[in-house]
């Protein structure tokens, strides 16, 4: 079964010292099955951004089932067990799941009326820049919990 995940942020401003850290747990991913791909777009306004995820989600996708997770500070509060189960839910069902950072202006009310699956990556406010990095880490967390190793104790 691939577990395929991509994790789309619409902003471009990751931290580039950020980035090698993101790499590293992507190339531990991969050694674990997980196929996990990071896209950074940059729309300047909310329509051109959902017009811009839609195309890519499709593209990607190709008619396969799909998720549509967004990340917001309004989302189901997640620990990290139960986020493991929460994307294996989906990967099992053969999804291929999308989670989607918004922009500094977050998301605009029709994305938030087409996508209305959302969790939030804890109740403290973090900047854009480093959720990338944040979200990679707790996504390799909850393959190695789901795999049984030693990572997360």
């Amino acid at each position: 079964m691939a577990k395929k995940v991509h994790l789309i942020s619409l902003t471009s401003d990751v931290f580039p010292e950020l980035k090698p850290l993101i790499s590293m747990y992507q190339k531990r991913m991969r050694k674990l099955s997980f196929d996990y791909h990071v896209l950074e777009i940059s729309q300047h306004t909310l329509e051109e951004q959902q017009i811009f995820l839609q195309k890519k989600i499709e593209n990607i996708s190709k008619g396969q089932q799909k998720m549509v997770v967004l990340l917001r500070e309004e989302g189901k509060q997640l620990n990290s067990h139960q986020f493991a189960d929460y994307v294996m839910n989906f990967i099992h069902k053969s999804f291929t799941i999308f989670f989607v950072i918004g922009s500094h202006q977050g998301f605009s009310s029709q994305l938030l009326m087409t996508f209305k699956e959302s969790i939030s990556l804890s109740k403290l406010t973090f900047p854009h820049q480093i959720v990338p990095l944040l979200f990679t880490e707790q996504l390799y967390r909850a393959e190695t919990l789901v795999e049984n190793k030693p990572y997360h104790y």
